[in-house]
C-alpha cells in the first residue's frame, strides 16, 4: 500500500504500516529505533520500505518512537550487504574482503558523524556487528534466531581457526560470512550467511534460520554492520516545485516521492502555507517572488556545495556518484514572521560508491565508482571506460625524483584510437620480465609528438628496485615491442563539481518549459562560445564576456535569461527589470567555470583535475563566488524593488530610443 497525504499524519504511522523495534534494546530510556514494514505483504523484501541501494548497503526507512508509539522523527537505516559487488568491476572487486569492507564502512561512518550540522544517530552497530535478525509481524518484535540445542543466539564468526576447521572461507580475507554460537567453540556448527560460501558437512545453509514463516520478515540475517542518520522527505525536486508555486499537496513538501510527514508539517497543513512560506505576497504577486526565487536558489546552491566539500574534506575522497537525488532538503519550524521556505537548508545524505585503488609505488591517488551504473546527466566521467590495447615504448629518459623516486619519459606508438585523453588520465605499461619486470604509470601528451599516431610520455614518481631500475636504463633507446597498455581515467573532486554544475542549471534554468537536457545543451553551448571567442592573454572577466556574448546576439536572452527561474511567462527584458543584468551573468559565470574542460574559464582542466592531498579546494572558488551573489541578490529583496523596476523600465525604454521623459510642450 502507497503512503498518502490522506493517511500520514504527524506523530503517526501511514496506513498499512508496522514500526518493528530492531532490537529489544532501546536508544534511551524512552525512545526506541524501529524500522517500517508493510503489515499485510506477503512477497519478501517487498515488506520493507527502500529507500535506495549502495554498493555496500541496502538503505531502509525507519523511524524513531516514544513510548506512547509516536513517531519521533523518520530515520535512514543503512543495512551493510555483499549483494550488489557481484556488479563491480573485477579491477576492484578483487581487492574487497570483509575486513577492507567494515573499515571502509567504520570510516565513512565517523566522517558522517563528525560533519557539521550532522544528522547521524550513534547506535554502537557502526563498528560492532550486531545479532542476526527477524521481524515478527504478528508480535511486532524483533526475533534473533537461536541454536536449537543450545538456545544460544547465533552471531558473526571472525574466528579464524574455527572456520579453517570447519573448511569454510577466512572472514578476513574473503567476501563470505559465517554464523556460529561462541560459547559452543569449534564444535559449533556454521550457518553460510552468504550465497556460495564454501565449507563441510557442518556448515549450513541460511534457510536453518530465515524459515518458512511468512510473517517474520529478514533484515540482517548475515549480522552486517549499521547506519542511522535521520530522514527528510523533502528532496530537491519537490523543494524546485514549491519554489515554481506548487502547493505542498501537489509535489509533497512533507511527502516527496514516498509521501511522508515531515518533521513539522504545521507549515503546510493549516492551510495558509502561501502566507507563511513566502517574504513576497499579496501585491508583488509571481513576478515579485522571481527575486525571492533567484536568492533562495542560490542558498540552495551554495548549501549543496558546501556540503559535499565539507564531506570532501573529512573522508579525502570524492563522491563521484553526485546527483540532485544525493541531498535532502530540511526545513525548519519558522517563527510566525519568519517565511518557512527561507529556514530551508540542503544537506548531502549519500556519500557515493567510491574507493580508493593503490597504484604501486607511487603516492598518486585514484578513485573508482564501485557497482552497477547507468549513465547520469550528472556523472559524465563515469561513462569512460578503460582503452586497452598494444604498442612499440622507447624509453627516452630516467630521472631521478626525491625519496628513492624516478620518472620516465618516453615515447609510444599504437595504432589503437584512445580517443580524448585527459590530462590527468593515467596511461599504463606493463614491461614484463624479462625485458624489464615493471609496470609504468604516465601521463600522455600528443602536443610534443613528430610523428602520427605517436605519443610522449612522462610517469607519475615511482620507486622501483634498484634490479628493475637496470634493466629500465638497459633498455633506453631500444624499442620496446607489442607492449601492453590501458589508459585509466583520473577521476576526483572535478567529477563532484561537474555534478553540482548540472544541479546549478536544473535550479536556474529549467522549469515546467524545459527539461535539464535542454538546458544543460543551452549552457554547454555558450561555454563552447567562451572558449572559442576568447582571446590570448584575455583580461576582461569572464562576467563582461557573457555579456558581451549577449548583447552580440539577443537569442542568447532567450536561451539563458533569468527568465526561467520561475514557471511564469516573463519575457527576458521582463526579468531583467528585476534581476539586473551584470548579476545574471555574474551567476552564468559561475556555473561556466564549474564544468571541467568547457574553456580556458574552468576551474578544473579535466575530471581529475584537483590536488591529490588537498580534494576539497576545487569547491573554494565556486563557494567564493556565491557568496557575493547572495549578498547581491540579497541587497535587491531588502530595498524598495517595486520603485527599483520602473527605474530599469525607464532606463530600458531609453536604450530602446522611447525617450518617456520628452517634454509634450
Amino acid at each position: 500500500m502507497p503512503f498518502t497525504a490522506a493517511n500520514s499524519r504527524p506523530g503517526n504511522l501511514p496506513d498499512g504500516y508496522l514500526a518493528i523495534p530492531i532490537d529489544a534494546g532501546q536508544l534511551n530510556a524512552s525512545l526506541q529505533l524501529c524500522v517500517l514494514v508493510a503489515s499485510g505483504n506477503d512477497t519478501g523484501a517487498a515488506n520493507l520500505v527502500l529507500l535506495r541501494d549502495a554498493f555496500d548497503a541496502h538503505v531502509y526507512l525507519g523511524c524513531i518512537r516514544d513510548r506512547s508509539g509516536r513517531v519521533d522523527r523518520w530515520v535512514e537505516l543503512w543495512v551493510q550487504n555483499l549483494e550488489n559487488l557481484d556488479s563491480a568491476p573485477q579491477s576492484t572487486s578483487e581487492s574487497f574482503s570483509n575486513t577492507s569492507l567494515d573499515r571502509r564502512w567504520i570510516r565513512i561512518s565517523a566522517v558522517m558523524q563528525q560533519m557539521p550540522q550532522s544528522r547521524f544517530i550513534a547506535s554502537g552497530w557502526e563498528n560492532i556487528h550486531p545479532l542476526p535478525v527477524l521481524l515478527d509481524r504478528k508480535e511486532q518484535k524483533p526475533i534473533h534466531p537461536v541454536e536449537p540445542n543450545s538456545g544460544r543466539p547465533w552471531e558473526l564468526c571472525q574466528d579464524e581457526a574455527i572456520l579453517a576447521a570447519h573448511g569454510a572461507a577466512s572472514f578476513a580475507a574473503s567476501l563470505h560470512r559465517y554464523l556460529f554460537v561462541p560459547s559452543l567453540g569449534d564444535k559449533s556448527p556454521l550457518i553460510a550467511a552468504t550465497p556460495g560460501a564454501p565449507g563441510g558437512d557442518q556448515v549450513l545453509p541460511i534457510s536453518t534460520i530465515a524459515g518458512q514463516d511468512k510473517s517474520r520478515v529478514p533484515l540482517n540475517l548475515a549480522a552486517g554492520l549499521l547506519r542511522v542518520r535521520e530522514f527528510s522527505p523533502i528532496d530537491i525536486s519537490a523543494f524546485l516545485g514549491l519554489l515554481s508555486g506548487k502547493e505542498p499537496g501537489g509535489v509533497g513538501l512533507v511527502q516527496s516521492r514516498l509521501k511522508l510527514p515531515a518533521s513539522d508539517p504545521s507549515q503546510a497543513h493549516n492551510g495558509q502555507w502561501n502566507r507563511n512560506a513566502w517574504l513576497f505576497i499579496g501585491q508583488h504577486g509571481q513576478r515579485g517572488r522571481l527575486l525571492e526565487n533567484f536568492h533562495i536558489k542560490l542558498r540552495l546552491l551554495a548549501d549543496a556545495v558546501e556540503s559535499v566539500k565539507q564531506f570532501v574534506a573529512a573522508a579525502r575522497q570524492p563522491v563521484l556518484t553526485l546527483s540532485e537525488d544525493s541531498f535532502q532538503v530540511r526545513i525548519a519550524s519558522g517563527g510566525a514572521a519568519l517565511p518557512a521556505l527561507w529556514t530551508a537548508r540542503v544537506e548531502l545524505a549519500d556519500p557515493g560508491d567510491t574507493i580508493e585503488i593503490n597504484i604501486p609505488s607511487s603516492n598518486v591517488r585514484r578513485f573508482q565508482p564501485v557497482g552497477a551504473r547507468g549513465s547520469s546527466i550528472y556523472n559524465p566521467a563515469l561513462n569512460f571506460s578503460i582503452v586497452t590495447g598494444r604498442c612499440d615504448i622507447t624509453v627516452r629518459k630516467i630521472i631521478p625524483e626525491t625519496d628513492n623516486a624516478v620518472l620516465v619519459e618516453g615515447t609510444i606508438y599504437t595504432q589503437e584510437r584512445l580517443g580524448p585523453v585527459g590530462i590527468s588520465d593515467l596511461a599504463r605499461f606493463r614491461l614484463s620480465a624479462p625485458l624489464v619486470g615493471a609496470e609504468i604509470y604516465a601521463r600522455l601528451s600528443s602536443d610534443t609528438a613528430l610523428a602520427k599516431g605517436e605519443w610522449r610520455f612522462r610517469s607519475i614518481p615511482q620507486r622501483l628496485d634498484e634490479q628493475t631500475l637496470g634493466r629500465l636504463r638497459d633498455a633506453g633507446g631500444v624499442v620496446l615491442r607489442n607492449i601492453a597498455f590501458e589508459i585509466l581515467p583520473m577521476l576526483s573532486t572535478p567529477c563532484d563539481l561537474n555534478a553540482l554544475g548540472c544541479l546549478a542549471v536544473r535550479t536556474l534554468l529549467v522549469n515546467e518549459k524545459r527539461s535539464l537536457p535542454e538546458a544543460l545543451d543551452e549552457m554547454m553551448s555558450l561555454a563552447r562560445e567562451i572558449a572559442q571567442t576568447a582571446k590570448p592573454g584575455e583580461a576582461a572577466p569572464l562576467s563582461s564576456r557573457i555579456g558581451e556574448i549577449f548583447r552580440r546576439d539577443p537569442r542568447w536572452r532567450e536561451a539563458m535569461g533569468p527568465q526561467w527561474i520561475v514557471d511564469e511567462d516573463l519575457s527576458h527584458d521582463q526579468a531583467m527589470d528585476l534581476v539586473p543584468p551584470e548579476l545574471w551573468w555574474d551567476t552564468l559565470a559561475v556555473i561556466v567555470k564549474m564544468f571541467p574542460g568547457a574553456g580556458p574559464d574552468s576551474i578544473c582542466r579535466d575530471f581529475g583535475d584537483a590536488p591529490p592531498h588537498a580534494l576539497a579546494k576545487v569547491f573554494d572558488p565556486v563557494l567564493v563566488d556565491l557568496d557575493r551573489l547572495l549578498v547581491k541578490s540579497r541587497s535587491l529583496i531588502v530595498i524598495d524593488w517595486r520603485y527599483n523596476r520602473e527605474i530599469h523600465a525607464v532606463i530600458r525604454a531609453q536604450a530602446m530610443g522611447f525617450d518617456s521623459t520628452r517634454s509634450k510642450s
